[in-house]
């Protein structure tokens, strides 16, 4: 392609301090699309073909008879986790007047653009404005607030709740944008409208970090967004589509130089591809540290895109469209939409706990809390930060938001509260005889979708069928998915240990590509604040049971290992408690990214069992030699039972029956016995228990082993 020659003289590098690199993963994470589906680079080649046809007549027509203005309608998704991502309304409007003044040729320092393309340099026509009516044609004011810790994954499953692309230009701001291998830390990336076909229309839209927004150079480069929307409307990076600064390339726009392209440096002299060429740095499509402006042809490039029925993009700025999403006919202040976060997701009864408002859509001017079960019961400011909760479990909280033109109310129960002190000294769980996590013990919101999440399976365990099982195989990526247990005192144990097994396999086909991570924590707050206990993240020593290309389970005792710690002195209290974490890579059987395995890894499932914590617990295989025994009948519906104790040698017995909540109901001194078998009777009928799994403990002097037996 024939291009313009630009030569200069008497312009030296600029060393621009106050700006920051602006690297974007566009070419990336489209290559991936490409990768799995070919027919992607068909529809670019001939959406390049019909934006160079476009180019050509309006030349023909003349520029000056491009008069319309393009408005298109944006809606902004904030995905959070109560932090700094969850940036204000202020910024978000800041932004959309940066971007109308990028778009316009009306921004400060487009005074800076040097000669030659200070001629060249475009007024795009196209403005940008915050939606005034949802999908549904509800009052909005084009922000929509969502928490999920997707925020810290920031690839294409963090794109939430997307409106109707072909009405909505959709852009989301995450904590952190998803790291490619080449490109180091990325700011944000998006796809050309040929990319975004088919079943891959939930991925239209541009994803950017929260550190990129707002006016404050600092902040990161100022143009990321900019930058991002003109991938979404097919403009390519000024060197193509391979890596800056390594190869010159072309991004098929006839008034832009061929190119490397800068990274982080603004040298307005740099001719590196066809000297004495000069190279368009200040090119908002570039990464340099001066991007100011787009050219000509480029602004008619993205008026052909919007043009264009490919991917909807020309329906956007049709009039019927501006009044379905009402920019151009504001409503009147809509009511707030109701919702709120909380300092955390778990804490202790008795404790203090931070409820923060997190309403939307309109600011609320009053509010009313309504806390069950606490106090205080009720508030009416922004943020409470004094409510303490008087009984353990699933918590009931109501905030109403209300302004001048209406209310509206959110109801959340998944906030919890452990109890405290703890009502157990020991925990022993090996998941026999149960369907599912009791309500004593709590799993992370994702987890509560068992398809995925934590849930209790009996089809695979170590010594039984039944085991906690992490579906990894068909998880999502870098979201950590956790259990956490009741809370143990432990305060009067010596040395103290967190024993469990764990069963993992990958699906990576090389098991070093593996980027998963088991992490086990101790809390002594009720989950505020976490101190790691064991961290395994060597994948081969995590993927024990080796590759498996199918949904993993377990099918012997080789396939589990066992992991033995001691708890360190600062976490031994009458309340600690225990996360079991796993960050998945993301399962085979859920990544559509072909070129995903090389750079994470596949995952699949990990199981864990026969959980304890506090004084250590021989198992049977370890004992098995020495002693052993069973309860009959089992299940008891009289409370009446029998011991059958088998002895290689003589010791001591110590027999202990506890409930689920680790509850002494019976405990005997049993005497010096010894080899042999022993029958011993236990009468539990005048204890008035209810029904359920009770536990019977035998200490030995070699070791203790635990049963399970049912009372119906």
């Amino acid at each position: 392609m024939f291009k313009k020659i630009l030569t200069l003289t008497g312009f030296s590098l600029i060393a621009v301090s106050l700006m920051q690199a602006q690297p974007c993963s566009s070419s990336e994470m489209t290559n991936e699309l490409k990768a799995k589906d070919p027919q992607i680079e068909l529809l670019e080649k001939q959406h390049r073909e019909y934006v160079a046809d476009y180019i050509a007549n309006h030349k023909k027509d003349g520029s000056a008879k491009m008069t319309t203005l393009y408005t298109i309608p944006v809606v902004f998704h904030i995905i959070h986790n109560g932090g700094s991502e969850n940036v204000s309304d202020a910024i978000i409007h800041q932004e959309i007047a940066k971007l109308n003044k990028y778009y316009s040729k009306t921004n400060s320092d487009i005074t800076a653009v040097i000669p030659f393309f200070d001629t060249i340099a475009a007024d795009c026509q196209i403005e940008f404005k915050l939606a005034q009516l949802d999908p549904e044609g509800n009052c909005t004011n084009g922000i929509d607030r969502i928490q999920s810790q997707k925020t810290y994954v920031g690839d294409d499953g963090a794109k939430l709740n997307p409106w109707p692309r072909d009405k909505y230009l959709n852009i989301w701001v995450v904590n952190k944008v998803r790291q490619v291998a080449s490109s180091g830390v990325t700011l944000g990336y998006a796809y050309f409208p040929s990319s975004v076909t088919g079943t891959n229309f939930v991925f239209d839209g541009p994803i950017v970090s929260s550190s990129t927004l707002g006016n404050s150079p600092s902040s990161g480069e100022p143009t990321t967004v900019a930058h991002e929307i003109g991938h979404y409307l097919a403009l390519y990076h000024p060197w193509g589509s391979g890596e800056v600064a390594t190869a010159c390339g072309d991004d098929f726009i006839y008034d832009t130089p061929e190119t490397k392209g800068s990274f982080s440096t603004c040298n307005l002299n740099l001719a590196s591809c066809n000297p004495p060429i000069i190279e368009n740095v200040q090119n908002i499509m570039d990464y340099s540290s001066c991007t100011n402006m787009f050219t000509r042809d480029q602004k008619t490039a993205m008026h052909a895109t919007l043009n264009s029925p490919i991917a909807g993009r020309n329906n956007l700025w049709q009039p019927a469209n501006l009044i379905a999403t009402g920019v151009n006919t504001p409503t009147a202040v809509c009511a707030p939409k109701a919702d709120f976060y909380f300092d955390s997701p778990t804490n202790c009864v008795g404790s203090n706990v931070i409820v923060k408002d997190n309403s939307y859509d309109s600011p609320a001017t009053s509010y009313s809390w309504n806390f069950a079960n606490a106090t205080p019961a009720t508030a009416t400011s922004k943020n409470v930060t004094n409510v303490v909760f008087n009984g353990a479990g699933y918590q009931y909280v109501s905030l109403t938001s209300f302004n001048s033109s209406g209310q509206d109310t959110k109801i959340k129960t998944d906030f919890y509260t452990f109890p405290s002190p703890a009502l157990i000294n020991t925990l022993q769980q090996d998941f026999e005889y149960i369907s599912s996590f009791s309500d004593d013990w709590y799993l992370s919101k994702s987890d509560k979708i068992a398809s995925y999440g934590w849930s209790v399976v009996n089809f695979a365990g170590r010594n039984s069928t039944s085991s906690a099982k992490l579906n990894s195989y068909f998880g999502v990526s870098q979201v950590p998915s956790y259990f956490i247990t009741p809370p143990v005192n432990i305060t009067s144990i010596s040395s103290p240990k967190l024993e469990f097994y764990y069963s993992c396999a990958t699906a990576a086909s090389n098991t070093n590509l593996m980027s998963d991570k088991l992490i086990v924590y101790g809390s002594t707050n009720c989950g505020k604040s976490w101190t790691p206990v064991y961290t395994q993240t060597n994948s081969v020593a995590l993927a024990n049971a080796g590759f498996s290309s199918v949904d993993y389970a377990p099918t012997s005792t080789s396939n589990w290992t066992k992991v033995s710690v001691t708890i360190p002195n600062i976490l031994k209290t009458n309340k600690t408690v225990f996360k079991f974490e796993f960050t998945s890579a993301g399962g085979s059987g859920h990544v559509s990214n072909v070129n995903y395995e090389s750079e994470f890894g596949y995952s699949n499932n990990i199981y864990i069992d026969d959980i304890n914590i506090g004084t250590p617990l021989s198992t049977e295989d370890e004992l098995s030699s020495l002693v052993n025994f069973h309860s009959f009948p089992n299940p008891t519906e009289s409370g009446n039972f029998s011991l059958v104790v088998n002895l290689q040698e003589a010791t001591s017995l110590d027999v202990t029956i506890s409930n689920n909540l680790g509850q002494t109901v019976y405990m005997s001194n049993l005497g010096q016995k010894t080899v042999g078998t022993h029958l011993f009777d236990i009468d539990l009928s005048n204890k008035d228990l209810s029904n359920g799994i009770y536990f019977i403990n035998l200490k030995t002097e070699m070791g203790s082993v635990q049963r399970k037996i049912i009372f119906n």
